[in-house]
């Protein structure tokens, strides 16, 4: 099991977390730390598209990302 990271926020919905992205933060990275597979990358991408527009490779530090359920 994957250690909660100290900047993962609970949301009040049980199955979204919130996550606050740090320097050198990817999406792969973050799928990994969360889900545990880089694969669910896309799906992070996709209940973001707002925050980040058409760049999901450039991840800007202090942005707030909501992360799905799988």
């Amino acid at each position: 099991m994957i250690p909660a990271h100290p900047d993962a926020k609970p949301a009040t919905n049980s199955t979204v977390q919130k996550y606050t992205v740090q320097e050198g933060d990817d999406l792969y990275s973050i799928a990994q730390q969360f889900y545990g597979d880089v694969k669910l990358a896309g799906m992070i991408y996709q209940a973001n598209k707002k925050v980040l527009g058409g760049d999901p490779d450039t991840l800007t530090p202090g942005i707030e990302l909501t992360l799905p359920s799988r």
